[in-house]
């Protein structure tokens, strides 16, 4: 019988598992992966949610695509779905202190590229076709993602999902902060999913390179949004990275797309139009968005979804790989 229990648990947030992608270079093969350990679990640390008995719950907004959320209440009516699948990515640790009844545990970094040259980056097929498959996703899967700090690694997770031809995912929005200051109830009881075959059907549509970002950055048609805070903005990563951003962007933190890390729940439609009109960021445009690694981009992907942008495209390769210097990362010849 599975125990429930109100959430009101600490944790350490997310970490780094598993060995970083193999460079050329060892300062990338052993400082950089020490530091984004470091950095990753420091954060977490400070943005772990937790609720008490008088918690306000975030108000239900009317998002105008939101197809692509899973709002506490939502998630509640549909829980005993047959065809959903909802996945905690926090730490297993964390998930055993308590997750969503029913929900599964999946490692948001067995979606990362450990091959790359540059970390962050989204790992190939095969990988993806495994930790899908792994999770129990068929096609008719309704897949609702979630974390217990600032959902930059479920938004990640999900994002990926809908990369690898999946567009059937949301984002359980403000995560699982969200989900017990609704009141909603969180058990310790672990599942495991059913493992099936995924066939991975890539849409390129949500993605963006290096080269063809390149070309972009004076196309009127385009917005570049670099969604890095203050504080990514100023780190090199022991001197990994330059300390600038790419050419014509709009600086727009992930941080701004939401009340706070401890309740990631996204602002007010009104709110997130008028700030990203402010930028020159309209639905008309095709918005492009890179923070220092893939997974802090894909949250505000998901915004600009739920706002109804047809055009939104994640630069993977982030800061992390545009602001490498070339003697320490291989990014090959500079774009034509």
């Amino acid at each position: 019988m599975s125990r429930l229990l109100r959430f009101g648990v600490r944790g350490s947030g997310f970490g780094v598992r598993g060995e970083m992608p193999r460079t050329p270079n060892l300062v990338l093969r052993t400082v950089l992966p020490l530091l984004i350990a470091v950095f990753l679990t420091g954060c977490s640390l400070s943005a772990v949610p937790t609720a008490t008995p008088d918690a306000t719950p975030h108000p239900p907004y009317l998002w105008p695509y939101d197809i692509v959320l899973a709002q506490p209440q939502w998630l509640a009516d549909h829980l005993r779905d047959t065809n959903l699948q909802v996945i905690d990515v926090s730490d297993e640790a964390q998930y055993r202190l308590g997750h969503v009844p029913g929900a599964v545990h999946a490692w948001w970094q067995d979606l990362v590229e450990r091959n790359a040259g540059t970390y962050g980056k989204l790992a190939g097929q095969p990988d993806r076709e495994k930790v899908f498959g792994n999770l129990g996703i068929a096609p008719e899967t309704t897949v609702v993602v979630y974390d217990r700090t600032d959902n930059r690694a479920a938004a990640r997770f999900a994002w990926a999902l809908w990369y690898a031809g999946h567009p059937n995912v949301r984002l359980l929005n403000g995560g699982l902060a969200a989900w017990a200051a609704a009141g909603q109830q969180i058990e310790r009881t672990p599942h495991t999913p059913t493992r099936i075959f995924y066939r991975d059907l890539p849409d390129e549509s949500v993605l963006i390179n290096r080269c063809d970002l390149s070309r972009r950055t004076s196309d009127p048609q385009s917005v570049i949004l670099d969604v890095r805070t203050d504080t990514e903005v100023t780190q090199t990563w022991g001197g990994t990275m330059t300390i600038s951003s790419i050419p014509n962007a709009r600086r727009l933190p992930w941080t701004s797309f939401i009340e706070s890390p401890k309740t990631p729940a996204f602002r007010s439609p009104d709110d997130l139009r008028q700030m990203l009109r402010n930028v020159g960021a309209t639905p008309e445009k095709t918005i492009l968005l890179y923070g220092t690694f893939s997974n802090d981009a894909a949250l505000p992907f998901f915004a600009l979804k739920a706002l109804g942008y047809v055009n939104v495209r994640l630069y993977d390769g982030g800061w992390a790989e545009w602001g490498a210097s070339s003697s320490l990362a291989n990014l090959g010849p500079p774009c034509g």
